[in-house]
């Protein structure tokens, strides 16, 4: 029996960043390389200063008065549900990847980051998180009514409710905490930028075992990770137990098995 792939995280040698300003003047040209703290541009949204690429590579588009377009090599962190604009920011762990993000862990680490944990439990937290000046927020999951009515860029990596996030992501992220990344919510992306251009930092990203995957189905197997797409524990992550023909014995993380159809499971690469 087979089911659909799910990759969460892929390590991409040609990922794109857009570094976007409001007026002004380019300070490279295309086919230029750069490193993170180069300057880019020179901005007039309000103040003349100085716009650095963020991250090593090359420039490889200049959209005038509007952006410049990078390519670097990075891990993406895929998600299902995007809202908000494109944002960045320095990842910081503020709850467990089982755990509901508080008004507490927003109020104490959120200024100029963009927050990881679990899930987000109640409006009132994005609300504090804008409040405070939080940049965004990655999570496993959130209720649709909060989301509908938050304007800060939000990444949900599992679906709607109290779903955990990704035990593979969150830990990957936590291995990161400090960095500066880049949050695209129109394409439900999450991108960790190298830093250096040598091969310890490739090394360092390619721990997350993030290369493409090809292939759309595969074959289930015991043992697999996988991601439960029906029923009450929707988005919800864990191990296939058996195989029982056309249905899959799960166990859950966090605790619990639960027997549900193939066509109803994604296997995580």
């Amino acid at each position: 029996m087979q089911a659909p792939v799910i990759q969460k995280i892929v390590f991409s040698e040609k990922a794109f960043v857009e570094r976007r300003l409001l007026g002004g003047k380019f300070l490279v040209k295309e086919g230029s390389r750069v490193r993170p703290f180069d300057f880019v541009a020179e901005t007039k949204d309000g103040a003349r200063r100085r716009l650095t690429a963020g991250v090593g590579g090359e420039v490889v588009k200049l959209l005038p008065e509007k952006a410049v377009l990078l390519q670097t090599a990075a891990v993406i962190i895929r998600g299902v549900v995007g809202c908000g604009e494109d944002s960045e920011g320095e990842v910081r762990i503020v709850a467990d990847y089982d755990e509901a993000i508080s008004l507490d862990g927003v109020g104490r680490d959120g200024a100029g980051g963009l927050l990881v944990g679990g899930y987000v439990p109640a409006l009132e937290v994005l609300r504090k998180a804008e409040a405070v000046g939080v940049r965004g927020i990655v999570c496993g999951g959130a209720d649709f009514a909060t989301v509908d009515k938050a304007n800060l860029p939000l990444l949900i990596t599992e679906g709607f409710g109290r779903i955990p996030l990704n035990r593979r992501v969150f830990d990957f992220l936590r291995g990161v905490e400090g960095r500066h990344v880049f949050l695209s919510p129109e394409r439900r992306e999450l991108l960790v930028a190298r830093y250096r251009e040598d091969e310890e930092d490739r090394r360092e990203l390619m721990e997350a075992q993030s290369v493409e995957v090809t292939t759309a189905f595969a074959e289930i197997q015991p043992g697999m990770e996988v991601q439960v797409l029906a029923g009450d524990v929707f988005g919800r992550t864990g191990r296939v137990e058996k195989v029982l023909g056309d249905r899959v014995e799960v166990k859950v993380d966090g605790g619990g098995k639960m027997v549900v159809a193939g066509r109803n499971v994604g296997i995580i690469k």
